[in-house]
């Protein structure tokens, strides 16, 4: 409800500035950035950018934090040139470890194992954009960009009217995981029965012995 409310509250002020440039950010894969670095690292990262998007600010232009990992700028001039000078200045890459660990546990025994890599873990925004005339075009432009915000490329902005061009491709923040995959501490299987699971970790059992499996990412 607060986030329609917000939503709304930067669609009202947008139509009194008509015609102009609508842009859409989210830090792309924040939740795994979160999950490998702390909700301390996610939280400075929302704030840092939060605080670089108000500089945009204009009397021309307005910003708004519209959810919890959405931000909306719009402005009555083309803003490109302002916006990728931002989402460059934002991107940073830093060394990591980055693998998994798997906890095993049977018949009152418990097992583990790890594997990692040096790799590197990045930091990039999302940046949809349209170019709206009117209070339909808005209400389009911010109906099609929440739809089609997923698995497209980082660290520039993109027209609303390419995406239908572009390939769809999931982009990670990690620049590199072990190829091997987690095998079972007790028997070396890797096929599991899977009762929760996202890309990083998951628990469930393994489908050869029956362990109860757990995996976490390091």
């Amino acid at each position: 409800m607060q986030e329609m409310k917000r939503i709304d509250a930067f669609a009202r002020e947008a139509q009194a500035h008509l015609p102009g440039f609508l842009y859409s950010f989210n830090i792309a894969d924040l939740k795994r950035r979160n999950a490998l670095l702390g909700y301390r690292t996610g939280d400075a990262d929302i704030e840092e950018f939060s605080s670089a998007l108000l500089g945009l600010a204009s009397d021309t232009s307005f910003v708004a934090r519209v959810t919890g990992e959405r931000w909306l700028l719009f402005s009555e001039d083309d803003a490109d040139m302002r916006v990728r000078v931002l989402l460059e200045a934002y991107h940073k890459t830093q060394p990591a470890t980055a693998g998994w660990q798997i906890a095993a546990s049977r018949g009152g025994i418990q097992k583990t194992d790890s594997h990692g890599v040096t790799t590197t873990i990045s930091r990039a925004v999302r940046c949809l954009y349209d170019e709206v005339h009117s209070p339909g075009d808005l209400a389009l432009a911010m109906k099609e960009i929440a739809a089609n915000d997923y698995s497209l490329p980082v660290d520039y902005p993109i027209a609303l009217s390419e995406v239908a061009a572009l390939e769809r491709k999931r982009w990670s923040c990690v620049g590199e995981y072990p190829h091997e995959e987690p095998v079972c501490p007790f028997c070396a299987g890797h096929e599991f029965d899977w009762e929760d699971r996202d890309d990083d970790a998951g628990y469930g059992t393994c489908q050869a012995c029956d362990a109860d499996i757990s995996i976490t990412s390091l």
